[in-house]
C-alpha cells in the first residue's frame, strides 16, 4: 500500500499536458484542467487563458494546484483567467522575482497562508469594483498594493507611451514593478540624467549602444531635454 501510495504524485506528473507552454492536468469527466507544474520552471510573464483545447475538446482552467510555481524564481508576472476558483498551497512559493499579479476574477480565489510567500512585495491587479473584496479577503489584502483594471489595455504593461512634463520625473511615471515589464517605449517631453539613468536601468544596457530586446523612441516631433 504505502508503494503505492508513494507513486501517485509520478503518475499524476506523468499525465500532465503541455499547452501553449503551460502544463495542465485534465479532467475528462469533468472537462476542467488545472494548472500544474512545469519540469523546466516557469519564467517571464506568463497568462493563463480561461480555456484550452486538447484533442478536439475544449477544457475550463478552474485551478493552480498546490506547488505549480513553487521557486519558480525568474517568474515576473502572472495573469490569472476569472475562471479560476482556487490556488493551493505553495503554488507562488519562494518566487523572489515575482512583481505583479493580475487576477479577473470578481470574487477572490481560494488561497491560503503559504500561496503566495512574497506578497507584501508585489502588486496585485483585480477587476473594476472588486478592490474591497480582495482587501477585505485572507491573504489577498496582504498585498503590497492593490490596483483595479477596466479592460485588458489597461494590463498591456510591455508597450507604454509616456510624456515627461518635468525632466527628472520619469521614475514616478513607471512603477517599480512596471519597469521590468517594458519591452517597448515611447517618450516624449523633457528628460535628464537622472531619466536617462532610469532608462539604462530598464534596458539593461547602454542606451549608446543598444542591442537588447528592449526599444526605446525618442519621438522627435516633441521637445526632448538633455540626454547627458
Amino acid at each position: 500500500l504505502l508503494f503505492v501510495l508513494a507513486l501517485l504524485p509520478m503518475m499524476a506528473s506523468a499525465d500532465a499536458v503541455e499547452i501553449n507552454g503551460i502544463y495542465y492536468n485534465l479532467n475528462s469527466e469533468t472537462n476542467q484542467a488545472e494548472v500544474t507544474s512545469n519540469p523546466n520552471k516557469y519564467t517571464g510573464n506568463v497568462t493563463i487563458p480561461d480555456k484550452v483545447t486538447h484533442e478536439n475538446v475544449e477544457y475550463s482552467v478552474t485551478s493552480i494546484v498546490a506547488d505549480a510555481f513553487y521557486r519558480c524564481e525568474f517568474l515576473t508576472s502572472i495573469k490569472i483567467p476569472g475562471s479560476v476558483t482556487s490556488i493551493g498551497s505553495n503554488a507562488f512559493r519562494y518566487c523572489n522575482g515575482l512583481s505583479l499579479v493580475i487576477v479577473k476574477n470578481q470574487a477572490p480565489p481560494a488561497i491560503d497562508v503559504s500561496t503566495f510567500s512574497y506578497r507584501a512585495y508585489v502588486t496585485l491587479y483585480v477587476p473594476k469594483g472588486s478592490k474591497e473584496a480582495y482587501e477585505n479577503a485572507d491573504y489577498w489584502k496582504d498585498f503590497k498594493e492593490i490596483k483595479e483594471f477596466a479592460n485588458d489595455e489597461e494590463l498591456n504593461f510591455s508597450r507604454r507611451t509616456i510624456h515627461v512634463e518635468t525632466a527628472g520625473t520619469l521614475s514616478t511615471l513607471i512603477s517599480a514593478n512596471e519597469k521590468y515589464l517594458v519591452e517597448e517605449l515611447t517618450l516624449s517631453g523633457e528628460l535628464n540624467g537622472t531619466d536617462i539613468h532610469l532608462l539604462r536601468n530598464m534596458a539593461g544596457v547602454n542606451l549608446d549602444n543598444m542591442d537588447g530586446e528592449f526599444f526605446i523612441n525618442m519621438r522627435a516631433a516633441e521637445t526632448c531635454g538633455q540626454l547627458s
